[in-house]
């Protein structure tokens, strides 16, 4: 197949799939070559493994498996030299390795750093540290009132100031998002679980990571704009026990609807 033609088919698809990065790789005859030489030997030591006997097929088998290593490590070498030899598109631009990086891993690593910011538009509005999520959502079931709250609901602009007390801002963007789509599910009789929420912001344009996604709903409880319903009852605090069980256990949070 031309390599060409299939790379400009490539850049092409990428303007119509537009949150996909698509790496064109061209194969080499010395890569069908090798790959050929690779199955050969593994068919053979297979086979002739079943039937060995004797010390000397064993040697022979012994031998075969160096020569299929010696063929694997070599394919994976070419291999890597024509994925860093490619073509990469996405929305229709070049994002092509720029000869720079030889290892695929840190070329993947920055084509994927070039886009990520395209791909997810809303991951600033819930980007945040593990540690400062932690500290946020236990705060959120122990604290008495919202005065001296952990410095993440700041940093994501979850708080505003109300005739000199602190509250939750619901109309934050990352808030309001969570807020609309259960709100749009109970419109038609649905509610919400943990797990198809973590699932929805964890997808573009969100990319949000599960505990930044319970931190969120939890920041919902708190404020009063929605409840948890789990083993039955309805919750609308998150400082009793029973919020305890159903929000900071992973399994019962992704159980748990709102």
């Amino acid at each position: 197949v031309d390599f060409d033609r299939v790379a400009e088919e490539l850049r092409t698809r990428s303007q119509q799939e537009e949150g996909a990065i698509f790496w064109a790789v061209p194969l080499t005859d010395s890569i069908d070559r090798e790959t050929v030489e690779l199955f050969r030997s593994r068919e053979m030591e297979q086979r002739k493994a079943r039937d060995a006997r004797t010390a000397d097929e064993s040697a022979l088998i012994a031998e075969e498996r160096t020569r299929g290593r010696r063929h694997q490590a070599e394919l994976q070498r070419q291999l890597r030299a024509a994925c860093l030899g490619g073509s990469a598109y996405f929305k229709g631009n070049d994002r092509s390795p720029d000869g720079k990086v030889a290892d695929v891993g840190k070329a993947a690593q920055v084509m994927l750093g070039q886009i990520l910011p395209d791909v997810f538009t809303s991951f600033n509005e819930g980007a945040a540290k593990a540690g400062d999520v932690k500290r946020g959502f236990d705060a959120l079931l122990t604290a008495t009132d919202l005065q001296g709250l952990p410095t993440i609901f700041a940093s994501l602009g979850l708080v505003r100031d109300e005739g000199g007390k602190t509250v939750f801002d619901t109309t934050a963007p990352s808030l309001h998002a969570l807020l609309a789509d259960i709100e749009h599910s109970a419109n038609y009789g649905q509610k919400e679980t943990g797990r198809s929420l973590a699932d929805k912001f964890g997808r573009a344009p969100y990319g949000w990571d599960f505990d930044v996604v319970r931190l969120l709903v939890t920041v919902l409880v708190r404020a009063g704009a929605i409840q948890v319903t789990h083993k039955g009852s309805i919750i609308e605090t998150t400082t009793s026990a029973a919020a305890k069980d159903a929000l900071a256990n992973n399994n019962n949070f992704r159980v748990a609807s709102f």
